[in-house]
């Protein structure tokens, strides 16, 4: 009786707020991003420290890799539905799809070499290491100008945003600034879950960010 209760209190809750699923699943990426992490640091420390295999391997962490990827493309559509929606605002929607264009290379990328490592190996390791800080490098840069221009553009906006959303364009612009530098990009990354937790929180807040509209 209690489950068909909340099941029936969740559906009304959906239906009151058309982006609480995508806010859930935004928190849901943010919970396995660093899952993930973990997962593929066990997974490299176990393959050599245990099994004493040092080549490449694709793992349990590349499947939360790949699932962590779609969670955030959803939460990341959903976030551009609500801000053309509920704030009519179009100024980072471009942004928005390069951002999912490039989550999906990098994770396409990742996999594809890892694959293809692992069908030629062994290799140069050094000749393997520059070429995988080359186009680490090249990803940063990427992803780190999308982010600094979304950080910007919502901040110069004249929309009236929520706090939160003030929140989130600041922290887009820290991460890009991180990602641009490169070599600091790795703090970037304690910024993902931050970010999607954010982006969780706007969503689910539906109704009290229409208020400020």
């Amino acid at each position: 009786m209690d489950a068909a209760i909340h099941a029936t209190k969740g559906a009304e809750d959906m239906r009151k707020n058309p982006y609480a699923l995508g806010g859930w699943i935004s928190i849901a990426a943010a919970v396995l991003f660093p899952i993930t992490i973990v997962t593929a640091f066990l997974q490299k420390v176990i393959a050599e420290g245990v099994v004493g295999y040092h080549g490449p391997l694709l793992g349990p962490s590349d499947l939360l890799g790949v699932l962590f990827t779609i969670l955030a493309v959803y939460a990341l559509l959903v976030l551009r539905r609500f801000l053309n929606e509920r704030y009519q605002y179009h100024g980072i929607d471009v942004l928005i799809i390069l951002s999912i264009v490039w989550s999906v290379l990098f994770q396409v990328v990742g996999l594809a070499s890892e694959f293809l490592l692992m069908m030629i190996w062994p290799v140069n390791e050094e000749a393997l290491r520059v070429m995988q800080l080359i186009l680490f490098g090249i990803f940063m840069l990427c992803v780190g100008v999308i982010d600094i221009l979304i950080g910007v553009r919502l901040m110069q906006s004249s929309q009236g945003f929520s706090q939160l959303i003030k929140v989130f364009a600041v922290l887009s612009l820290i991460a890009g600034i991180l990602e641009v530098a490169v070599l600091l990009s790795p703090l970037a990354m304690l910024l993902v879950p931050v970010n999607f937790v954010i982006v969780g929180l706007i969503l689910l807040r539906d109704e009290a960010e229409a208020e400020f509209v």
